[in-house]
């Protein structure tokens, strides 16, 4: 009968929930506070009200201490900082990891604790902005990064780099070198004046070089125009320079073991819109991808397809 034919479907919020193990409360927070305009600083402040912080411990004195802290970091906390203190103390020690700022034994274990937690809400986040359709996603995507590499999105590509320290960057700037390609081109004597750090040291930087993959993206269109509702589909190829030997990513700063991941995203960046999203992992030299989208409007569109990490 009629009734019985009744089907129950997840909503996409509780599948992200289930996939990730996020609390419903956390999941709440982050569909009512998450908007097409939100910026980084909105995002941070939406993961700083997680439940699943709950558990980090908050001492009488943290408040003027992370109030230090703060006057050296770009983003400011707005809300009322004394009431919501474990938001407070995340979305600042969050910014003072990407800062790499030092921090006392205390301030170390809290952020040992989110840095543990943490990916599975970004993530999550990712999946609830893509599945609205807003292109700020991929801001989402450059703080998942931020939290591997313990970086800003604005800083430097050489600063991702294990152990190059303040000193190390002054001579890749005197020698001209920029990025990780530059680094590789090196002849022997500039590589040694550059990397003065000991055996180990060196051994883990050599990993992070040679598996640091230039990445070639190619696509095709089954045609070049197309009707409004109409189904699109964008083959993509994906090519590395070979083989990667591991998909682990190293990081001097990040406490766990992380696999490298991608996401390949189709939008238009003057409408802020996302249309298509496709979460990849590159374990071959050549992966090929076919991503469906439609295009409502009529008209001329600037679709933009990009490959972020």
């Amino acid at each position: 009968d009629e009734e019985s034919s009744d089907i129950i479907s997840p909503l996409n919020g509780c599948l992200i929930a289930s996939h990730y193990n996020i609390s419903f409360l956390t999941m709440n927070t982050f569909t009512k506070t998450l908007t097409k305009t939100s910026t980084l600083r909105d995002i941070l402040l939406a993961l700083s009200y997680a439940t699943e912080f709950e558990t980090i411990s908050v001492d009488r004195d943290d408040i003027p201490k992370l109030s230090k802290l703060e006057k050296l970091l770009p983003l400011k906390y707005l809300d009322d900082k004394r009431i919501n203190i474990v938001s407070y103390k995340v979305f600042i020690l969050l910014q003072a990891y990407f800062s790499r700022l030092s921090l006392s034994v205390e301030f170390k274990n809290s952020l040992q604790t989110i840095l543990g937690k943490v990916e599975p809400l970004i993530n999550g986040m990712v999946d609830i902005l893509s599945g609205e359709g807003y292109l700020n996603a991929t801001t989402a995507m450059d703080l998942s990064q931020m939290l591997i590499q313990a970086v800003w999105d604005i800083d430097i590509p050489l600063k991702q780099v294990p152990f190059f320290t303040n000193d190390i960057l002054d001579k890749c700037k005197d020698l001209k070198v920029e990025t990780v390609y530059d680094i590789m081109a090196l002849n022997d004597d500039d590589r040694e004046t550059i990397m003065t750090m000991d055996e180990q040291k060196l051994v883990k930087l050599a990993n992070f070089i040679n598996n640091y993959q230039n990445i070639e993206m190619d696509y095709t269109l089954d045609n070049k125009s197309f009707k409004s509702n109409q189904s699109i589909v964008a083959h993509i190829t994906l090519r590395k320079d070979d083989e990667p030997e591991t998909l682990s990513v190293t990081s001097e700063c990040y406490p766990y073991e992380k696999t490298e991941k991608w996401w390949i995203v189709v939008g238009d960046s003057s409408k802020r819109e996302l249309y298509a999203i496709k979460k990849a992992t590159l374990s071959a030299e050549t992966q090929q991808y076919d991503i469906p989208f439609e295009l409502t409007e009529v008209g001329k569109h600037d679709i933009t397809i990009w490959c972020v990490c």
